[in-house]
């Protein structure tokens, strides 16, 4: 029979038997409570665990996992629509319940705030905001993005430079910057101190990122590639959880994490970095990606990660839940081999080694710079890319890891390059603001990318982004449209058409012009209530004059003029006559 006995792994004694050469088959050790608690098994034959292997020269076989998605990639909701607007989706992301919630908190904090801090001019002024003059709000958010203009102001100048018949149609310049200062989202009397628990950093914006990380996961099914990787929120303001990224255009900023389908950047989960925190013994880095990518594991996917995430415990551990992984490395990680941190490569292109450990495959070359790939999708194969060197007919051939790794992985730049192109970029002082509106286009972007693949599955050209979004500012703001006195289009048309007075005609009752063959009835004048004199003061003022173009009756003077140059020609109309 083997002869075991105990021994204290942490002593002097246990370290002296590994050295000696004594006959005995096993070693049960026990350590402190502190560091252990109960007694661990260790094999003298290897220094490893038993589902480890020591790394060697020369690339490992990959493991071909079979991809079984839970879903059919690509759209969840598509049979929600046929023939879908832009709005129509983007109602899918941002729903009314979301518009209302934000509505309602707004109403609330502008009580609040006019209680508490008086601010009678605005007080007087302000009327509680509803669901439909909500989405005209955002609508204008949409277009702005779309019409680059300095200061916010001048979207309602009258100046010949800045003039713009849209944004004046659809809301006042006060209105909107009154909506713009008390927009709220959540309740502050549930926000909790810092120090305090159930602390939320995200408390202000909470609701609303909740709800739409939720749209995102449920409306799409990402093809087989993901990419991880950080995105930065400009703010250089003070912030307890701002970093500084040297790698990204906007330095100074809140760090989010996102998963991203590598196939077109469409955003799967986010989570925003809100400083330190507890973490598993693997790391905090580690953590983040099995949080983002929870929803995806067992199903054959295919991780794509840069240095800052990929470390050989994390690859190991996402072979273990059926997903490959691939990505560059840090050679300082823990769990990469000794000899691959110490080889000096030769300062020539195309000097490489390969090591795996069983499952994992190590590739070290020489490019512009030493670069390290870690990978359990594939081996030491080199592909012969088509395209050629700038000065040489020679091709370019690469490592297959490294080829895929520079297409797949990405996805959140493109995300964020679609985010960028028309993006609502305004000063603020308030930090939370800059999240609510980064995720809110982020929507938009997903909406988009929605969309272009329901085009494509029903063989219909999509919209380009730009289009698309010039559409969603249409339909956000039709939803005010619709109650005014006049609609959008016939207000931009009095406005910038040309017309011209003309008598009043018979109309039946569809509205039609008659021709009526009475003389005495066709020499009769018709006259109707002035639209300007009426709406500016209730005085009924009759006229025989129309603007037919419009559809209207004006009093030639000083009406028709008013209303065919002022945007508010109500005020007009009282300035004019002192009232």
């Amino acid at each position: 029979m083997a002869s075991k006995r105990f021994v204290d792994v942490t002593s002097q004694e246990f370290l002296d038997d590994l050295t000696a050469d004594e006959s005995f088959d096993e070693i049960y050790s026990y350590g402190s409570e502190d560091e252990f608690g109960e007694h661990l098994e260790v094999d003298l034959e290897t220094e490893l665990p038993p589902d480890d292997q020591p790394w060697t020269g020369g690339s490992c076989e990959p493991i071909n996992i079979e991809f079984k998605p839970k879903m059919k990639p690509g759209l969840l909701a598509s049979t929600r629509l046929a023939d879908p607007e832009p709005i129509d989706i983007f109602k899918l992301f941002v729903t009314d319940e979301n518009m209302a919630c934000i509505s309602s908190q707004t109403n609330l904090y502008a009580g609040n705030h006019f209680a508490e801090k008086g601010d009678s001019q605005r007080k007087q002024r302000w009327t509680p905001t509803c669901l439909d003059e909500m989405w005209a709000f955002f609508g204008l958010i949409v277009a702005m993005g779309l019409v680059q203009i300095s200061n916010m102001r001048n979207y309602w100048s009258t100046d010949d430079l800045y003039k713009h018949p849209f944004f004046p149609t659809v809301m006042s310049r006060d209105r909107f910057l009154d909506i713009l200062s008390l927009l709220h989202l959540n309740d502050n009397s549930r926000m909790m101190k810092r120090g305090e628990p159930g602390f939320n950093p995200l408390h202000k914006v909470d609701p609303f990122l909740v709800r739409i990380k939720q749209s995102f996961k449920t409306l799409w099914q990402p093809f087989r590639n993901i990419s991880v990787d950080e995105a930065m929120i400009a703010w250089k303001g003070n912030l307890s959880f701002r970093v500084f990224n040297k790698d990204k255009p906007d330095k100074y900023g809140i760090k989010v994490y996102q998963s991203c389908d590598s196939s077109n950047g469409y955003c799967l989960d986010f989570e925003v970095y809100t400083g330190k925190k507890e973490t598993s013994s693997n790391g905090a880095t580690y953590d983040v990606v099995m949080r983002l990518i929870s929803s995806f594991l067992n199903q054959g996917y295919t991780l794509f990660v840069d240095n800052f995430y990929t470390s050989p415990q994390l690859f190991k551990d996402l072979l273990g839940q059926k997903t490959n992984a691939c990505g560059t490395l840090r050679v300082n990680r823990k769990g990469v081999d000794p000899s691959m941190k110490k080889k000096k490569m030769v300062k020539t292109k195309g000097d490489s080694v390969v090591m795996n450990n069983g499952k994992i495959n190590h590739v070290k070359f020489m490019d512009n710079k030493e670069v390290n790939i870690l990978t359990t999708k594939h081996d030491d194969t080199v592909v012969t890319m088509t395209n050629q060197r700038k000065h040489s007919a020679e091709p370019i051939q690469r490592f297959e890891a490294v080829n895929d790794y520079n297409h797949f992985m990405g996805g959140v730049d493109r995300s964020d390059q679609l985010h960028n192109n028309a993006a609502f970029k305004r000063r603020t002082l308030k930090w939370w603001k800059k999240v609510f509106f980064h995720f809110f286009l982020l929507a938009e972007v997903n909406a988009y990318l929605w969309y272009k693949h329901h085009c494509t599955s029903k063989k219909k050209t999509p919209l380009d982004h730009c289009d698309f979004r010039k559409e969603l500012a249409k339909g956000m703001v039709r939803h005010i449209g619709q109650k005014q006195t006049q609609n959008i289009s016939t207000t931009l048309m009095r406005l910038s058409e040309r017309h011209f007075p003309s008598t009043i005609r018979p109309k039946d009752n569809q509205g039609n012009e008659t021709k009526n063959e009475n003389k005495e009835m066709k020499d009769r004048k018709i006259w109707r209530r002035c639209f300007v004199c009426y709406n500016s003061v209730h005085k009924v003022k009759y006229s025989y004059f129309e603007c037919r173009h419009c559809g209207v009756t004006l009093c030639v003077a000083p009406c028709f003029e008013i209303f065919h140059t002022k945007q508010d020609f109500s005020k007009a109309y009282k300035n004019h006559f002192n009232l």
